[in-house]
């Protein structure tokens, strides 16, 4: 019973954790900057705020839907300013570092982009994603509507397990694939990745916003 609902939070989660958005262009960028083994806590921070999203939404269920109505728009706001002040930086970051290879800078061997979380490795890093994804009111309602639309089948702990364990994939997946990029193309490369990758984050912010 228990592996049944874990696998049916396994396949409703996945294809959700799967659409781009603006954490998982940042998880594409963090594992650029850091490589697979440093920048997994970055998942795990993103994984542990599904958990804490699924567990809400498996108690609350409609009853917070209809609580979360009346500020959503507000929360929406918050977040997408979060999302395009990262934006911004690593913009800024991945131009900059373009300029300093035009001028041929030898110092410029790995793209390095701007982070308003500085060095961050471990626990702490995983704590500022937990941050950044906690902040995020979609994924709050959007779990709270399965919940409703699926039943007492959703509201269970191996759903919640099932969920928490498709978010942990799918998003090292984003970090495995920014540590491919970080291996297979030059600093330049990176670098315009870096840019098309903070006009996705602030597209999808104004997305957020929009609904």
């Amino acid at each position: 019973m228990l592996a049944q609902q874990v696998l049916n939070g396994v396949m409703i989660g996945l294809p959700l954790m799967l659409t781009l958005g603006p954490v998982s262009i940042l998880l594409i960028n963090q594992g650029m900057h850091s490589g697979s083994r440093s920048g997994l806590p970055a998942a795990v921070g993103v994984a542990t705020a599904d958990l804490t999203f699924s567990t809400i939404a498996a108690v609350a269920g409609s009853a917070l839907v209809a609580g979360l109505a009346p500020v959503s728009g507000a929360l929406r706001v918050i977040g997408a300013g979060v999302i395009i002040g990262l934006a911004v930086k690593i913009g800024l970051s991945a131009r900059a570092q373009i300029t300093a290879i035009k001028s041929g800078d030898a110092s410029v061997d790995v793209f390095k982009p701007r982070r308003s979380f500085g060095d961050l490795t471990g626990a702490r890093l995983a704590g500022t994603f937990y941050g950044v994804t906690i902040i995020n009111p979609v994924s709050i309602i959007l779990l709270s509507a399965v919940v409703v639309a699926g039943g007492k089948g959703m509201a269970t702990p191996g759903w919640v397990l099932g969920m928490t364990l498709a978010s942990l994939i799918a998003h090292s997946g984003y970090v495995l694939f920014g540590s491919f990029l970080r291996r297979a193309f030059n600093p330049a490369g990176l670098a315009r990745f870096g840019m098309v990758s903070a006009v996705l984050m602030v597209a999808t912010a104004a997305h957020l916003v929009v609904g």
